[in-house]
C-alpha cells in the first residue's frame, strides 16, 4: 500500500548532477497529511516502515513519518516543513541528496496480507 498519495512529494524534482542557478522555492511551506485506514478483517502487515525524521543540517527542511497499527487500524502521519525559500547553487548537491533520501523514505510501501 502506498501511503504517500496526498503530499505532492512522490518524485525528486532535483535529478541533474549540477546546477548553475539558485533554487527559488518562492515561499516557505508546510504539508501535513494524516491518514486513518481500516484494514480488512484477518489481514496482517509485514514490518511497518520505521518512524523517522529527516532534516537538513540547518533544520530548514524537515520531514517526519509516523506509522502506528492498533488492531486493524493503521494510522499514518506525514509532516513536511520547508522554511528555506532560496538555496544557492553551490548548496544544490546537499538539497538534491536530501530530496533523494526523502523520496526514498516516502516510497517505502506497507505490505498488507489477507490471511484466510
Amino acid at each position: 500500500m502506498n501511503y504517500n498519495l496526498f503530499t505532492g512529494l512522490s518524485k525528486n524534482p532535483f535529478t541533474t548532477d549540477e546546477r548553475f542557478t539558485n533554487v527559488n522555492f518562492g515561499y516557505p511551506y508546510r504539508v501535513s497529511v494524516e491518514e486513518t485506514i481500516e484494514l480488512p478483517g484477518g489481514s496482517k502487515t509485514d514490518d511497518l516502515p520505521k518512524n523517522m525524521i529527516l532534516q537538513t543540517p540547518d533544520k530548514n527542511i524537515i520531514i517526519s513519518r509516523n506509522i502506528v497499527k492498533t488492531g486493524n487500524i493503521l494510522q499514518v502521519q506525514l509532516d513536511f516543513l520547508q522554511l528555506v525559500t532560496l538555496v544557492p547553487a553551490d548548496l544544490y548537491p546537499g538539497l538534491k541528496e536530501f530530496y533523494r533520501k526523502m523520496t526514498d523514505m516516502l516510497s517505502q510501501d506497507i505490505v498488507i496480507k489477507v490471511v484466510k
